[in-house]
């Protein structure tokens, strides 16, 4: 669907990106990691084609250089930072993006109830919540039922409930068959992603599944068994048995291991087949945004 050859970027004495090649298979929901200033918000404007670049970008057969604008009309794209009419009704805003991408009006009020904003469509924009003005730019990015959904730091400043109401969308969008490409440094989707790329400096470092990015950095879940202090020892030995180099912390009342995901079934099995008193039960899953930085510290690329 979308075949990224060989883009580089520059502002002015700014190199934004440095010959980055990439592609993103139909059907897919992509990963784009980075830390800020790896160049996620400039390679996604040169995708859309938005800004003159080096290199060549293609969009369903379409030169974005030559045709942004049709290929701008297949994609939906939902920016970090909303720009609305503050002062406009949601309504009118709606309205005006329908007609602006040439979309059936219709759209506008099931789009709206959709996302729980039809009751509030007469009021102003700038009485919005965080989190309701970005159900309010996703609605208006799936106006004209785009193949291809762009999410540029989607949720980073929403509250955890919007957060996991992405989540669920990201996860009802991919079943619908929609194209993905998400570009975040938080943690919470890869679970959803088929496929992921990371940036530093303008390069892409890594790409693979997250399965495979995961395992190229030894990544590991971390469990938490909270014993009473005075069996803390005799548990510690049942646990050192799955222990790798890092063996087993202390914290207080607690005891933490690393292990990983595979293993995390086995070790459960022996505590309880130990009869170890067991307290309280912590598992922390290691996920591809939160691990992502070892793939930039190797500088790994495939």
């Amino acid at each position: 669907m979308l075949d990224v050859s060989n883009v580089s970027k520059r502002f002015r004495k700014f190199q934004a990106l440095d010959g980055v090649s990439f592609k993103i298979e139909k059907g897919s929901t992509v990963l784009l990691l980075g830390p800020n200033g790896a160049g996620k918000t400039t390679i996604i404007r040169c995708m859309m084609g938005l800004v003159n670049f080096k290199g060549v970008v293609r969009f369903e057969g379409l030169d974005v250089s030559r045709d942004g604008k049709k290929a701008r009309m297949k994609m939906g794209y939902v920016p970090q930072y909303f720009t609305f009419y503050e002062s406009a009704p949601v309504l009118d805003q709606a309205n005006l993006v329908c007609k602006l991408k040439g979309a059936d009006l219709s759209q506008v009020e099931q789009k709206l109830r959709m996302f729980n904003l039809w009751d509030v469509r007469r009021k102003s924009i700038k009485s919005l919540s965080s989190g309701m003005r970005q159900k309010l730019a996703i609605a208006l990015a799936l106006l004209n039922d785009p193949p291809f959904l762009i999410f540029d730091e989607p949720v980073t400043n929403v509250d955890v409930k919007g957060q996991l109401e992405f989540q669920s969308l990201i996860k009802h969008l991919s079943e619908e068959g929609k194209t993905i490409l998400i570009a975040t440094h938080l943690t919470g989707i890869s679970e959803f992603a088929t496929h992921a790329i990371v940036l530093d400096h303008g390069h892409v470092v890594a790409t693979g599944t997250p399965e495979e990015l995961l395992n190229r950095v030894d990544a590991r879940d971390a469990i938490f068994v909270k014993v009473p202090i005075e069996k803390s020892e005799a548990v510690k030995n049942v646990l050192l048995s799955y222990a790798g180099s890092d063996g087993v912390q202390s914290e207080e009342d607690w005891l933490i291991l690393q292990v990983p995901p595979h293993e995390k079934l086995q070790v459960l099995k022996s505590l309880f087949a130990n009869g170890v008193p067991i307290s309280d039960l912590l598992i922390e899953p290691s996920t591809l945004e939160s691990q992502y930085m070892k793939l930039i510290g190797s500088k790994t690329s495939t």
